[in-house]
């Protein structure tokens, strides 16, 4: 496993290719974390799957995310993302700019709260086109995985997702209030 001990959110995961490079990365930092989601995320053409305990705000509350996800979404009509979050509570205290950018743009971007069965899912993680993933064990800590190209791996995140997203229902909270 590549270990990036020096990563420090400054372009490192550029270098890898979505379906390609099938080396897994640790990551131990918000900054590595956000930087390879935005990477992913730059890279995909048709979904982008995450579950997050409350959007981590250092890796998915930054313009440079947000600006990602947008330019994922407008660049096909094909695109989605589908996100579950797991407990809003946070998000909805001090506001959010993936929130914002779903009630935006609806038609692409889906946010789904989990039912009973799955709350207590303490993973998380980000698929990119179901070949890449940043996965972390523990969604409350930043060490994890990066992998642009582990198909094996990221079928099984693809799986547990399913799972969750079909019992999930709309989060009523994050919905935009329409006057």
């Amino acid at each position: 496993m590549r270990i990036f001990d020096h990563l420090d959110a400054d372009g490192e995961f550029e270098t890898f290719q979505l379906g390609e490079d099938k080396e897994p990365i640790s990551v131990e930092s918000s900054a590595q974390v956000r930087e390879a989601s935005v990477a992913l995320v730059a890279q995909s053409r048709r979904t982008v799957e995450m579950i997050s305990r409350h959007l981590d705000p250092a890796v998915y509350d930054t313009t440079e995310f947000a600006d990602t996800l947008r330019r994922f979404v407008l660049d096909s009509s094909r695109a989605r993302v589908h996100i579950i979050v797991m407990d809003s509570r946070p998000i909805l205290a001090t506001g959010h700019l993936l929130v914002n950018l779903a009630q935006q743009l609806s038609s692409f971007i889906e946010i789904r709260k989990p039912d009973a069965k799955h709350a207590g899912y303490n993973c998380a993680f980000l698929l990119a086109d179901r070949v890449g993933s940043v996965y972390r064990r523990l969604a409350d800590r930043f060490d994890g995985v990066v992998n642009f190209g582990d198909r094996r791996a990221a079928s099984e995140l693809s799986e547990t997702f399913d799972e969750i997203w079909t019992h999930a229902e709309p989060d009523p909270n994050l919905r935009r209030l329409r006057i």
